[in-house]
Protein backbone atom coordinates (compact mmCIF):
# COMPACT_ATOMS: atom_id res chain seq x y z
CA UNK A 1 0.00 0.00 0.00
CA UNK A 2 1.42 3.38 -1.12
CA UNK A 3 1.08 6.44 1.52
CA UNK A 4 0.14 9.52 -1.05
CA UNK A 5 0.60 13.26 0.57
CA UNK A 6 -0.28 16.14 -1.80
CA UNK A 7 1.14 19.35 -0.07
CA UNK A 8 2.79 22.62 -1.08
CA UNK A 9 6.14 21.44 0.33
CA UNK A 10 8.08 18.58 0.84
CA UNK A 11 9.75 16.70 4.38
CA UNK A 12 10.72 14.56 5.83
CA UNK A 13 8.34 12.95 7.92
CA UNK A 14 6.78 11.95 4.18
CA UNK A 15 9.53 9.18 3.99
CA UNK A 16 9.04 5.68 4.49
CA UNK A 17 11.87 3.45 4.69
CA UNK A 18 9.66 -0.18 4.81
CA UNK A 19 6.64 0.31 2.08
CA UNK A 20 5.57 2.61 -0.68
CA UNK A 21 5.43 6.00 -0.29
CA UNK A 22 4.53 9.15 -2.99
CA UNK A 23 4.58 12.87 -2.63
CA UNK A 24 2.74 15.46 -5.16
CA UNK A 25 3.00 18.95 -5.43
CA UNK A 26 -0.41 20.53 -5.04
CA UNK A 27 -0.79 21.94 -8.48
CA UNK A 28 0.72 18.92 -10.47
CA UNK A 29 -1.18 16.41 -8.81
CA UNK A 30 -4.00 16.33 -11.66
CA UNK A 31 -1.34 16.33 -14.86
CA UNK A 32 0.97 13.79 -12.79
CA UNK A 33 -2.25 11.41 -12.59
CA UNK A 34 -2.42 11.97 -16.16
CA UNK A 35 0.42 11.02 -17.01
CA UNK A 36 0.55 7.96 -15.64
CA UNK A 37 -1.93 6.74 -17.45
CA UNK A 38 0.13 7.35 -20.84
CA UNK A 39 3.35 6.25 -22.02
CA UNK A 40 5.03 9.52 -21.24
CA UNK A 41 6.65 8.54 -18.07
CA UNK A 42 8.15 5.23 -19.83
CA UNK A 43 11.60 5.19 -21.02
CA UNK A 44 10.86 3.84 -24.18
CA UNK A 45 7.71 6.35 -24.50
CA UNK A 46 6.74 8.94 -26.25
CA UNK A 47 8.83 11.74 -24.23
CA UNK A 48 12.14 12.50 -25.13
CA UNK A 49 15.17 10.40 -23.25
CA UNK A 50 17.94 13.11 -22.17
CA UNK A 51 19.81 11.48 -19.79
CA UNK A 52 20.79 7.65 -19.11
CA UNK A 53 23.55 5.32 -17.12
CA UNK A 54 23.18 1.80 -16.52
CA UNK A 55 21.16 2.36 -13.79
CA UNK A 56 18.52 5.41 -13.77
CA UNK A 57 17.16 7.27 -16.96
CA UNK A 58 15.81 10.98 -17.51
CA UNK A 59 13.15 12.59 -19.75
CA UNK A 60 11.88 15.58 -20.99
CA UNK A 61 8.20 15.67 -20.49
CA UNK A 62 5.24 18.03 -22.02
CA UNK A 63 2.42 17.66 -19.99
CA UNK A 64 -1.37 18.27 -21.03
CA UNK A 65 -1.41 21.97 -20.10
CA UNK A 66 2.04 22.44 -21.74
CA UNK A 67 4.28 22.55 -18.66
CA UNK A 68 7.68 20.86 -19.06
CA UNK A 69 9.11 19.03 -16.48
CA UNK A 70 12.31 16.59 -16.12
CA UNK A 71 11.39 13.44 -14.62
CA UNK A 72 13.99 10.85 -13.50
CA UNK A 73 13.87 7.01 -12.47
CA UNK A 74 14.94 3.89 -12.32
CA UNK A 75 15.83 1.51 -15.34
CA UNK A 76 16.85 -1.52 -12.63
CA UNK A 77 17.81 -1.60 -8.81
CA UNK A 78 20.98 -2.82 -8.49
CA UNK A 79 21.90 -2.10 -4.66
CA UNK A 80 18.97 -2.09 -3.53
CA UNK A 81 20.51 -3.86 0.01
CA UNK A 82 22.49 -0.68 0.62
CA UNK A 83 18.97 1.31 0.86
CA UNK A 84 17.02 -1.21 3.40
CA UNK A 85 17.64 1.23 6.11
CA UNK A 86 18.67 4.48 4.28
CA UNK A 87 17.06 6.65 2.03
CA UNK A 88 16.96 5.82 -1.86
CA UNK A 89 18.89 7.52 -3.82
CA UNK A 90 16.17 9.80 -5.65
CA UNK A 91 14.50 10.47 -2.15
CA UNK A 92 17.63 12.20 -0.46
CA UNK A 93 17.81 14.17 -3.77
CA UNK A 94 14.19 14.78 -3.37
CA UNK A 95 14.73 15.54 0.32
CA UNK A 96 17.80 17.63 -0.53
CA UNK A 97 16.04 19.96 -3.71
CA UNK A 98 13.74 20.83 -0.78
CA UNK A 99 16.49 21.65 2.25
CA UNK A 100 18.20 23.99 -0.11
CA UNK A 101 15.23 25.53 -1.56
CA UNK A 102 14.10 26.04 2.55
CA UNK A 103 17.59 28.01 3.47
CA UNK A 104 17.26 29.96 0.40
CA UNK A 105 19.74 28.57 -2.57
CA UNK A 106 17.94 28.94 -6.17
CA UNK A 107 16.32 25.46 -6.94
CA UNK A 108 14.25 23.91 -9.65
CA UNK A 109 11.28 23.55 -8.44
CA UNK A 110 10.72 19.93 -7.06
CA UNK A 111 7.18 19.03 -8.38
CA UNK A 112 6.87 15.05 -7.33
CA UNK A 113 9.20 12.24 -5.69
CA UNK A 114 8.68 8.96 -4.83
CA UNK A 115 10.06 5.13 -3.89
CA UNK A 116 7.80 1.68 -4.56
CA UNK A 117 9.30 -0.77 -1.34
CA UNK A 118 8.45 -4.18 0.03
CA UNK A 119 9.08 -4.88 2.96
CA UNK A 120 11.83 -2.36 3.05
CA UNK A 121 13.67 -3.74 -0.03
CA UNK A 122 13.79 -0.65 -2.83
CA UNK A 123 11.91 -1.63 -5.72
CA UNK A 124 11.98 1.55 -7.75
CA UNK A 125 11.41 5.08 -7.50
CA UNK A 126 11.16 8.52 -9.43
CA UNK A 127 12.04 11.91 -8.64
CA UNK A 128 9.70 15.07 -10.74
CA UNK A 129 11.49 19.07 -11.29
CA UNK A 130 10.31 21.59 -13.48
CA UNK A 131 12.10 21.74 -16.45
CA UNK A 132 14.26 25.65 -16.42
CA UNK A 133 13.58 27.24 -19.54
CA UNK A 134 15.52 29.54 -21.44
CA UNK A 135 19.13 27.97 -19.69
CA UNK A 136 22.50 26.87 -20.46
CA UNK A 137 24.94 25.57 -18.17
CA UNK A 138 28.29 26.75 -16.94
CA UNK A 139 30.66 24.15 -19.64
CA UNK A 140 29.34 27.51 -21.95
CA UNK A 141 32.36 29.36 -19.41
CA UNK A 142 34.77 26.57 -19.30
CA UNK A 143 37.91 26.21 -22.26
CA UNK A 144 36.05 25.11 -25.43
CA UNK A 145 32.53 26.84 -24.45
CA UNK A 146 30.86 29.45 -26.19
CA UNK A 147 30.91 32.22 -23.42
CA UNK A 148 34.67 30.98 -22.84
CA UNK A 149 35.84 34.51 -24.56
CA UNK A 150 33.75 36.11 -22.35
CA UNK A 151 36.03 36.85 -19.34
CA UNK A 152 33.39 39.05 -17.90
CA UNK A 153 29.78 37.37 -18.19
CA UNK A 154 32.19 34.20 -16.94
CA UNK A 155 33.12 35.51 -13.89
CA UNK A 156 29.29 37.22 -13.58
CA UNK A 157 28.21 33.26 -12.94
CA UNK A 158 31.40 32.26 -10.80
CA UNK A 159 30.26 35.11 -8.55
CA UNK A 160 26.64 34.03 -8.21
CA UNK A 161 27.94 30.40 -8.03
CA UNK A 162 30.49 30.87 -4.86
CA UNK A 163 27.63 33.17 -3.02
CA UNK A 164 25.64 30.15 -2.94
CA UNK A 165 28.26 27.70 -2.50
CA UNK A 166 29.70 29.98 0.71
CA UNK A 167 25.69 30.24 1.52
CA UNK A 168 25.30 26.51 1.80
CA UNK A 169 28.50 26.00 3.50
CA UNK A 170 27.54 28.43 5.88
CA UNK A 171 24.45 26.28 6.95
CA UNK A 172 26.34 22.95 7.14
CA UNK A 173 26.10 21.47 3.90
CA UNK A 174 28.65 20.27 1.32
CA UNK A 175 27.94 19.96 -2.03
CA UNK A 176 30.73 16.98 -3.58
CA UNK A 177 29.16 17.36 -7.18
CA UNK A 178 29.96 21.07 -8.02
CA UNK A 179 30.97 20.74 -11.80
CA UNK A 180 29.72 23.41 -13.94
CA UNK A 181 27.39 21.16 -15.78
CA UNK A 182 25.40 21.40 -12.53
CA UNK A 183 24.52 25.36 -12.23
CA UNK A 184 22.13 26.62 -14.81
CA UNK A 185 22.29 30.02 -16.17
CA UNK A 186 20.21 32.39 -17.92
CA UNK A 187 19.62 36.09 -19.26
CA UNK A 188 16.89 37.67 -17.36
CA UNK A 189 17.04 41.48 -18.34
CA UNK A 190 20.01 42.97 -17.74
CA UNK A 191 20.96 40.42 -15.00
CA UNK A 192 21.98 37.17 -14.77
CA UNK A 193 20.07 34.12 -12.89
CA UNK A 194 21.46 30.78 -11.90
CA UNK A 195 19.72 28.18 -10.94
CA UNK A 196 20.84 24.60 -9.29
CA UNK A 197 19.92 21.11 -10.38
CA UNK A 198 21.34 17.76 -9.73
CA UNK A 199 22.03 17.88 -6.10
CA UNK A 200 21.81 14.15 -5.09
CA UNK A 201 25.32 14.18 -4.01
CA UNK A 202 25.18 17.15 -1.49
CA UNK A 203 25.05 16.38 2.01
CA UNK A 204 24.60 18.16 5.67
CA UNK A 205 27.75 17.40 7.82
CA UNK A 206 29.42 18.36 10.89
CA UNK A 207 31.75 21.66 10.83
CA UNK A 208 34.94 19.32 11.06
CA UNK A 209 34.00 17.50 8.34
CA UNK A 210 33.23 20.47 6.04
CA UNK A 211 36.71 21.73 7.51
CA UNK A 212 38.62 18.64 4.75
CA UNK A 213 35.54 18.77 2.66
CA UNK A 214 34.85 22.47 1.73
CA UNK A 215 37.97 22.42 -0.75
CA UNK A 216 36.78 19.47 -2.94
CA UNK A 217 33.80 21.50 -3.94
CA UNK A 218 35.97 24.07 -5.34
CA UNK A 219 38.24 21.34 -6.51
CA UNK A 220 35.55 19.59 -8.38
CA UNK A 221 34.99 23.34 -10.14
CA UNK A 222 38.11 24.40 -11.06
CA UNK A 223 39.35 20.93 -12.92
CA UNK A 224 37.39 21.88 -15.94
CA UNK A 225 39.02 25.30 -16.32
CA UNK A 226 42.22 26.43 -16.99
CA UNK A 227 42.66 28.99 -14.58
CA UNK A 228 46.17 30.69 -13.52
CA UNK A 229 46.63 30.32 -9.73
CA UNK A 230 46.24 34.08 -9.18
CA UNK A 231 42.74 33.85 -10.60
CA UNK A 232 41.79 30.69 -7.91
CA UNK A 233 42.86 32.49 -5.30
CA UNK A 234 40.57 35.56 -6.47
CA UNK A 235 37.86 33.46 -7.23
CA UNK A 236 38.31 31.98 -3.46
CA UNK A 237 38.44 35.20 -1.85
CA UNK A 238 34.77 35.94 -3.91
CA UNK A 239 33.19 33.24 -1.89
CA UNK A 240 34.76 34.32 1.32
CA UNK A 241 33.44 37.89 1.36
CA UNK A 242 30.16 35.84 1.14
CA UNK A 243 30.92 33.43 3.71
CA UNK A 244 30.41 33.31 7.97
CA UNK A 245 31.33 30.56 8.54
CA UNK A 246 35.52 31.38 9.63
CA UNK A 247 36.28 28.08 8.70
CA UNK A 248 39.29 29.16 6.62
CA UNK A 249 41.44 32.17 5.45
CA UNK A 250 42.40 33.43 2.20
CA UNK A 251 45.71 31.64 2.61
CA UNK A 252 44.66 28.48 3.98
CA UNK A 253 41.59 27.77 1.69
CA UNK A 254 43.81 28.32 -0.96
CA UNK A 255 46.46 26.19 0.13
CA UNK A 256 44.01 23.31 0.59
CA UNK A 257 41.84 23.86 -2.73
CA UNK A 258 45.99 23.76 -4.45
CA UNK A 259 47.09 20.59 -2.80
CA UNK A 260 44.05 18.93 -3.67
CA UNK A 261 43.31 20.52 -7.25
CA UNK A 262 46.79 18.94 -7.95
CA UNK A 263 46.64 15.77 -6.44
CA UNK A 264 43.50 15.24 -8.92
CA UNK A 265 43.77 12.63 -11.63
CA UNK A 266 40.99 14.53 -13.97
CA UNK A 267 42.80 18.26 -13.31
CA UNK A 268 46.28 16.32 -14.14
CA UNK A 269 44.95 14.31 -17.44
CA UNK A 270 43.68 17.70 -18.63
CA UNK A 271 47.27 20.00 -17.64
CA UNK A 272 48.63 17.07 -19.51
CA UNK A 273 46.20 17.65 -22.56
CA UNK A 274 47.06 21.38 -22.81
CA UNK A 275 50.79 20.79 -23.13
CA UNK A 276 50.68 18.60 -25.88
Amino acid sequence: MTKEYISTAFSASMLRQSSSWRWVYSDFAEEFAALQTSDALLENGSSEKIWQTSQKFVLKVHTPSRRIIVYKSYRMVKDWFRCIYRLSPLAREALNYQQLLDIGLPMARLLAAGDTRSFFILKGGFLVTEYVQNTSDGRDFCDSGQHASNPAFRDAFIQQVFANLAKMHDHGWIHRGSTPANFLYRRKDDSLETVWIDVATCRKVSRFTQKFRIPDDFVNFFRFFDFTAEQRKGYEELYLSNAHHNLFTSQTLFEAVEKKLFANSKYQRRLERSRK
